[in-house]
């Protein structure tokens, strides 16, 4: 599913210009106002503030000053979410803040940004129209005052610019884009933005820029990071953009940005500018231990424990959807924890091995049989499940491998997964790990933002990486997530029952899962116990971005109390939304860092591996959490 843009600067308010003044005559002296508490599940707090510079002053503060067991911390309009170790220091920290004045914050300290902007936008003129400016003049604005980078966005480079002209506050478009082009530079309310990739959004368009926002592949991934001063320059159109390694294409864009040193960025390519389809895997050294994919199923992607901490930059957390599973996995082999492995969607996955190698199945995994080298070439033209089912019929019908626990997949042999009867994702794990290149330290597959390696098609051929001597293989487990009967197959051998379970709801008596959850920070945003007493079912579109809420028969979507909008704020995995539609989106691995919609509840993080396993048409319902 598509993410929702962040709903910063909504609307056109004179308040955020007093908001911004009162803050101003506080003066450095005077500290930051108070921050109110809200809980944001188990280990997150969430500070709310009445202004966004002391939002910054607060995130400066818990930034240079970490509370203890602080991990890391996400700044939005007017709050910052602090995320923790345990529950405990959760807990503790609260205590804390309560006790803590920030200063009122500090002149920039960040680099000096100029980008270069064609301004021929398609809402320059409805621009100057809700200013009251001619386009002229709201060029002029513009590029005339500069712009401080206060906090991270929607998604990786994108970066909400705050301190410009006051005259262009404007609202966002009542009908947001289905596709904004990448490298649009855009306002909305006190904010300016450039979009670094193609992307939906409601921001009024006023121009474009050929600077590169962000490139996962540079020592430094952000043209602009928060604190940075941008000022934007009128440039005439050029005829031809850069591309990486010097080659030119013939589009129409602007003049590049200079970076703080001089030095042009227009050169280097974003994550947006290139398909994520085309870039290849690196080759196998001769002699060394591989894993070549026959057929990736409906869709296998790399996954590890993810990127946590790099909120400011816009870039999510991702890894594994059902952690405790790939964990699992990685340790029947000998790996550590955070090696890379790879995730299934519904089986179909077949191998081959390059040389001996040790593997573990692990989640919601089907029937798997290995064959011989023979066997194995036999089947190499295969597509889809029912020819490797005739295959299994022939005279080598190979051996069947158990769930759980390591085995063997010797040089040439072949490994082939069917479709699961319950459950979404499964679980490959190879000793050595899956050795391709990282991104920003990790080598998960972001959905969201297409960081990581894209998915894995027939003819990939993946290197295994060097096993720990020290870490030995481990004994057959039981599953680490236990998963319900899918609605799909009612005929499939019921998973045990137990308190994530209930047999009396759902039609017919089916098992509906039960997620337990926590109040969020927006909670009297809806009823009280608005989710809880009916049962939900897994939409259709719901993907590793999160998993959308349908009304089961007969009931209604939910009734908002509160309707106004909402600035942005941070998100962690669980967080339970609720849209203007009624109806909730639990966020899971690829969520975006912020968003605009209120936060009803939080998932226990217990329960979000159960969660990433349930097909769509599954009943779910929720359960006040014990604590």
């Amino acid at each position: 599913m598509s993410p929702r843009e962040d709903r910063a600067g909504k609307t056109r308010d004179t308040s955020r210009r007093t908001a911004r003044g009162r803050a101003a005559k506080r003066g450095n002296d005077a500290g930051a106002a108070p921050a109110q508490v809200l809980p944001m599940g188990e280990r997150a707090l969430l500070l709310e503030l009445p202004t966004l510079e002391d939002a910054l002053a607060w995130n400066d503060s818990v930034c240079t000053a970490p509370l203890p067991g602080q991990e890391w911390s996400v700044v939005a309009a007017r709050t910052v979410l602090v995320r923790f170790a345990t529950s405990a220091n959760a807990l503790a920290a609260a205590d804390e803040i309560a006790a803590r004045t920030p200063g009122a914050g500090k002149a920039s300290t960040g680099r000096t940004r100029r980008i270069g902007v064609v301004y021929d936008g398609e809402d320059l003129e409805a621009v100057a129209r809700a200013t009251r400016l001619s386009a002229e003049a709201v060029v002029a604005a513009h590029t005339g005052t500069p712009w401080t980078a206060a906090f991270g966005g929607f998604a990786p480079g994108f970066v909400y610019l705050t301190g410009g002209d006051e005259r262009l506050v404007v609202p966002r478009r009542d009908s947001p884009r289905t596709r904004v082009p990448a490298r649009a530079v855009a306002l909305a309310g006190e904010f300016s933005a450039v979009y670094p990739k193609a992307s939906p959004g409601g921001w009024q368009l006023i121009g474009r820029t050929d600077a590169v926002l962000f490139d996962p592949d540079a020592k430094d991934p952000a043209l602009i990071r928060p604190g940075d001063t941008v000022r934007f320059e009128a440039r005439r159109e050029s005829a031809r953009v850069m591309r990486r390694g010097g080659a030119t294409a013939d589009e129409a864009t602007v003049g590049a940005a200079v970076s703080g040193d001089g030095a042009t960025s227009g050169d280097v390519a974003t994550a947006g500018d290139a398909s994520s389809a085309a870039r290849p895997f690196p080759e196998v050294a001769a002699g060394a231990s591989a894993l070549e994919i026959l057929a990736p199923g409906p869709r296998t992607l790399v996954e590890d424990s993810g990127r946590p901490g790099l909120g400011d930059l816009g870039v999510t957390g991702s890894g594994a959807a059902d952690g405790p599973s790939a964990r699992q996995a990685n340790r029947l082999v000998g790996n550590g924890p955070g090696a890379a492995v790879l995730e299934t969607l519904l089986g179909g996955l077949r191998v081959r091995a390059r040389g001996d190698l040790v593997l573990a199945l692990t989640g919601a995994i089907g029937e798997s049989v290995i064959r011989g080298a023979d066997a194995g070439a036999a089947e190499e033209g295969d597509s889809d499940l029912d020819e490797v089912d005739e295959a299994a019929e022939r005279e080598d019908a190979g051996f069947p491998v158990s769930l759980c626990e390591p085995f063997g997949l010797r040089d040439g042999e072949t490994l082939a997964l069917a479709a699961p009867t319950s459950g979404l994702r499964g679980y490959l794990a190879v000793r050595g790990g899956i050795d391709v290149p990282a991104q920003l330290g990790s080598r998960a597959a972001d959905t969201l933002s297409g960081l990581g390696p894209r998915p894995l098609a027939a003819g990939d051929v993946l290197t295994i990486g060097q096993a720990d001597a020290h870490r030995s293989v481990g004994t057959p487990e039981e599953p680490a997530t236990v998963i319900p009967q899918s609605p799909q197959d009612p005929e499939a051998p019921q998973s045990p029952q137990g308190p994530d379970l209930d047999e009396d709801a759902g039609d017919g008596g089916s098992i509906a899962a039960v997620l337990r959850i926590r109040r969020g920070p927006r909670a009297d945003w809806a009823e009280d116990d608005a989710l809880l007493g009916r049962t939900w079912v897994v939409g259709g579109d719901s993907d590793r971005v999160g998993a959308r809420l349908e009304a089961a028969d007969g009931d209604v979507p939910l009734r908002r109390v509160r309707t106004e909008e909402l600035a942005s704020e941070g998100l962690v995995p669980g967080a339970v939304q609720l849209p203007p539609s009624g109806l909730p989106v639990v966020f899971l691995a690829d969520h975006p860092v912020t968003g605009g919609y209120p936060v009803i509840a939080v998932v226990d993080e217990a329960d979000l591996p159960l969660l990433a396993q349930l097909r769509p048409g599954t009943g779910l319902r929720f359960a006040s959490s014990a604590h």
